[in-house]
């Protein structure tokens, strides 16, 4: 099994919700865990933008946060979820 396969594999048998996010805050993949989890549906949530799910923070947060994560690598941060 190739390293991609099993990444894949991972992500979706996994109770836990994750999903990839493009530098400029779109939503680009999703897991089913956080589609349960957030009621919507996984086509729904591919191309929304973050600040759209994100409960507290509008698209300037999610922005420098994104441009922190760019720049270190990294950031630990909280975040609360809409849930349709």
């Amino acid at each position: 099994m190739e390293r991609q396969q099993i990444l894949d594999a991972v992500l979706e048998t996994t109770r836990d919700g994750f999903w990839l996010v493009s530098f400029n805050g779109f939503i680009q993949d999703v897991n089913n865990a956080y589609c349960h989890m957030s009621g919507y549906g996984r086509q729904e949530l591919i191309s929304s933008h973050v600040s759209d799910i994100d409960a507290h923070n509008g698209p300037k947060e999610v922005h420098e946060r994104l441009q922190l994560i760019r720049q270190s690598g990294s950031k630990l941060f909280e975040s609360k979820h809409l849930r349709r």
